[in-house]
């Protein structure tokens, strides 16, 4: 949820990420209609990421850089679905609130370039969302 939050990322573009796209300082992610976009990974989901990789190393999970970089209980890489379901759960324990996977993408919604929008138009969907939801939920996934 964290690296949703923080890289802006739609669903299909996480379960698509291999541990070599986030090695470096940014991720390169061809979006929907294959527009290009290189995202800045900040410092806040850099520490995630980084905890992600001691998990999955401690897990015996493959950090080769072709690998899928989220992979199911039977380490196979995470479907839409399986990440749609647990997006959903996630933040029911958290927020007592179903959202979905989307709704984590309008936390990094202000700036319309990162997130492949060609148009002001299509990021202005996102911004009705309220401020306050959006601290709660941040700093809920610090915990």
């Amino acid at each position: 949820m964290a690296v949703l939050c923080f890289l802006g990322l739609r669903r299909e573009e996480l379960v698509n990420l291999k541990v070599g796209d986030v090695l470096g300082p940014a991720l390169r992610i061809f979006g929907m209609g294959e527009v290009e976009r290189d995202i800045p990974v900040s410092r806040a989901a850099r520490a995630y990421l980084d905890q992600l990789f001691r998990w999955k190393e401690e897990r015996g999970e493959s950090l080769d850089p072709k690998a899928p970089l989220f992979v199911s209980r039977k380490r196979n890489p995470l479907s839409d679905s399986q990440l749609y379901n647990l997006v959903r759960k996630w933040t029911y324990e958290l927020l007592e609130k179903e959202l979905y996977p989307h709704a984590l993408r309008y936390t990094f919604a202000t700036i319309q370039r990162l997130m492949g929008h060609a148009s002001i138009t299509m990021t202005e969907v996102y911004l009705h969302i309220s401020n306050e939801l959006n601290v709660e939920a941040v700093e809920k996934l610090a915990v």
